[in-house]
């Protein structure tokens, strides 16, 4: 949700008054005489109407100015056709000026009151050119600011720049005013309250909204030390639909007490090439702290709070390059990026969008949310992040998540985390987008530079529960992290599950599902484990600590070592093949035990067979000996009977392993598989035991 910055926006109109043309030092009242001076340049400069009822001497230096009213046409044609056709008026009431000193540079002014309620109002129209048969479309507007009370000390307006007529530049010539504004100073400016009224917009929506008690503090050079809001309060009403079907939706937003400190325009100004690259105040920081409270949104079938908002730290890298938005503006306006290559546009693009990527939020925390609506009602105790961006998040997290839906459905979750969260620089995008222009397809390196990276990701409390179809999920606690990227594939990789439960019936697999049932088994709660590590200098990929373990069901776990992995094989996936040629197997061990699921399975199968289980046991080891081929009459045959006879008739555990003498080739096993195939298990030290 954004507060915006209504004191703002009426106190620029407001300034825009009273632009200095000369030094006015030597007059009797430099107050009068320069504001007499500021209508004539008014005038001059293409105001319709410039003009006041009566200016009054107040001392020596000051001046009240009573009933001005500026009238300033705006039009200009739109680069697709049809116009753009408006009005900017200004209605100050009363204005009061003391301590005035006019000089070359411009006017410093001791105290400048408002009373009352000054006006401005955009009023006009966009017509849409038709084509052909089409009817032109027409598009009216009216937009009121209304700001009450105003009171500035301190204020220093610089001189008016000299806009210079330059056909080639019809938009970006009017930034001298936004480098003017930046120039302005003031000690402090506060309003009773600001009113903006969209009564009547294009898409046919209005809006009201209303600020009060607004305060801005230490303005200078662009920078504003504090702004704060006592409260807001924003309406807008818009239509949802076509025709007869069409619903008017209003959506109502209130806050209180917002404050804002260290808010500076230039790192922006300096991004849109509108100030120079560099200077002085050189920096990237616009916006050091914020904090909003007591937010509520209140919707057609629903309302929503917020207890508090605050962020920290959101900048602009200076390092993040520039877009020349006045030169983009100037060329849409004179038609000229019809005409411009595809290379152009596509460098103004990355331009753009390498913007966005260096904007960062430092912290963001938002405390005590609540929702209720027609079909759902929640609350979340906190949610926020450190390090946010468009290409990344340090952190980001949810904690205290409860939801109800209808049906009694709940959703709870304690806390959710993700941390190092690494996306590909934005203009890497548009690089995609060309790659899959024309219908190809992009190619597996236009594809890698984008695919996320994840350092960490921790989900802690998960509950969800169905009463009306007796389902409940549950999980107590899973963890991932990966490090060690060779971009964007991670070198190390670790995860664990504990305790997660689901019921027997969201299984696919109909006999899995009819095996567990006559078990008894109505939840499946299981615990799983992870390690997956490439070393560089050793040049080995370790599958470690791959676990499974089913309560009252089985427990399982696998490790295994590859040697000769090269780098190759993570910065180009496409020639992973090359591994073949170089990679041995070290060592590995596959174990298996506690596993009731087994003696249900035996059981089961025995029955339809109508023998008993040993039975059974024993003709599926006969069946494990002889599937070895060559192989089966060797002393690892007869171990792998015996052993799985074992281990069918008790479920205790069976472990196979394999520790060969030293590394041996992969390309080697694939030969012995096709040549010698009974003198594998001898090659690779393998070895198969099972508990009596």
């Amino acid at each position: 949700m954004t507060i915006p910055y209504g004191n703002a926006k009426t106190t620029v109109a407001l300034s825009l008054l009273f632009l200095t043309v000369e030094s006015a030092a030597s007059l009797a009242n430099p107050a009068t005489d320069t504001i007499g001076q500021w209508f004539e340049t008014l005038r001059g400069l293409g105001a319709k109407t410039a003009t006041y009822e009566r200016l009054e001497e107040r001392g020596p230096d000051g001046a009240a100015l009573i009933g001005a009213e500026i009238v300033f046409p705006l039009g200009f044609e739109l680069p697709e056709g049809g116009s753009f056709d408006a009005a900017i008026t200004i209605r100050l009431p009363e204005t009061i000026l003391s301590g005035l000193e006019a000089a070359s540079e411009g006017v410093t002014i001791g105290r400048w009151e408002a009373p009352g309620t000054a006006e401005v109002e955009a009023k006009g129209t966009i017509v849409e050119t038709g084509g052909g048969e089409t009817v032109d479309k027409s598009y009216p507007f009216n937009i009121v600011i209304k700001q009450t009370d105003t009171v500035s000390t301190d204020y220093f307006l610089p001189a008016f720049p000299q806009i210079q007529d330059d056909p080639s530049k019809p938009i970006s010539k009017y930034f001298e005013w936004l480098r003017w504004a930046v120039a302005i100073r003031g000690a402090e400016a506060s309003s009773a309250s600001v009113e903006i009224l969209s009564r009547e917009m294009p898409d046919g929506s209005q809006g009201y909204d209303r600020y009060e008690d607004i305060r801005s503090v230490g303005i200078s050079n662009g920078h504003v030390e504090s702004y704060s809001i006592g409260s807001f309060i924003s309406e807008q009403t818009f239509s949802v639909g076509d025709g007869a079907e069409a619903i008017d939706m209003t959506i109502r937003q209130e806050a209180k007490n917002s404050i804002s400190r260290g808010l500076d325009i230039k790192p922006i100004l300096r991004a849109f090439s509108i100030l120079p690259a560099a200077g002085a105040d050189f920096g990237g920081t616009m916006l050091e702290a914020s904090e909003i409270n007591e937010i509520s949104v209140s919707f057609h079938e629903g309302k929503a709070a917020i207890q508090k908002i605050e962020m920290d730290g959101f900048s602009l890298d200076p390092d993040a390059g520039a877009f020349d938005l006045g030169g983009f503006l100037d060329s849409l306006a004179l038609g000229e990026l019809e005409n411009a290559s595809e290379e152009e546009l596509i460098a103004k693009a990355r331009d753009g969008l390498a913007i966005l990527g260096g904007m960062t939020l430092a912290r963001l925390d938002i405390n005590a949310v609540a929702v209720e609506a027609m079909n759902i009602n929640g609350v979340i105790e906190s949610m926020g992040g450190l390090g946010l961006s468009y290409e990344g998040v340090e952190r980001a997290f949810i904690r205290g998540v409860s939801f109800k839906g209808p049906d009694m459905v709940s959703f709870g979750l304690n806390r959710f985390e993700l941390s190092d969260l690494r996306l590909a620089e934005l203009p890497r995008y548009v690089d995609l987008a060309v790659a899959s222009a024309g219908g190809q397809e992009p190619e597996l390196y236009d594809i890698l530079p984008i695919i996320p990276r994840l350092g960490g990701l921790e989900i802690e409390g998960l509950d969800i529960s169905a009463p009306e179809i007796a389902e409940h999920i549950s999980l107590e606690n899973y963890r991932l992290s990966a490090s060690g990227f060779i971009d964007p594939i991670p070198t190390d990789v670790s995860s664990r599950t504990d305790k997660l439960s689901f019921p027997v019936s969201l299984l696919e697999d109909q006999d899995a599902r009819a095996l567990l049932e006559g078990m008894g088994i109505e939840q499946v709660i299981y615990d799983d484990e992870l390690h997956i590590n490439w070393n560089e200098e050793t040049q080995d990929l370790s599958l470690e600590r791959l676990s499974f373990v089913m309560k009252d069901g089985i427990k399982a776990r696998a490790d295994l070592v590859i040697g000769g992995i090269p780098r190759l094989v993570f910065e180009r996936p496409d020639q992973a093949q090359v591994a073949l040629a170089t990679a041995t197997i070290k060592s590995g061990t596959i174990e298996i035990s506690d596993a009731t699921v087994v003696a249900a399975m035996i059981t089961k199968e025995a029955e339809k067979a109508n023998q008993s289980a040993d039975t059974l046991a024993l003709g599926l080891a006969d069946q494990a000996q002889n599937a070895l081929g060559p192989a089966a009459d060797t002393s690892f045959g007869r171990d792998l009977r015996e052993a799985v006879k074992t281990f069918l008739t008790n479920q205790k555990r069976i472990e196979l392993s394999i520790r060969p003498d030293a590394p041996v080739p992969l390309a080697q096993v694939i030969g012995m598989l096709a040549t010698a195939p009974g003198q594998l298990p001898q090659t690779l030290g393998a070895t198969i035991t099972a508990a009596k």
